[in-house]
């Protein structure tokens, strides 16, 4: 079987850090790339994520202008496996839009 997978070079992990140390940067224009995004973007999540943090699906929905946000009640952060067959219905109904 072949190996879709490239190599990592040694250079990814640093780069890596750099991206995210530049991503916590707090600037005043902070979410303005996001208002941007003209796509409909669905955002799913949990009403108790704790991995990403549910504050920031509020954040997504109120930044991307054209954004719907679905938020699963008592669950975390794998709410769509929480969720399947709702989730489901869902991104179907979504997508069909």
């Amino acid at each position: 079987m072949e190996d879709r997978d490239p190599q990592i070079k040694e250079t990814v992990a640093g780069a890596q850090v750099a991206a995210l140390a530049s991503y916590n940067v707090i600037t005043k224009d902070r979410y303005s790339d996001l208002k941007k995004i003209k796509q409909p973007t669905l955002v799913v999540n949990g009403s108790n994520d704790i991995i990403i943090y549910t504050v920031n699906s509020f954040i997504l929905q109120q930044n991307l202008p054209n954004a719907e946000l679905i938020l699963y009640p008592d669950s975390n952060h794998g709410s769509l496996f929480q969720y399947p067959d709702i989730f489901n219905m869902d991104a179907n109904s979504f997508l069909n839009r």
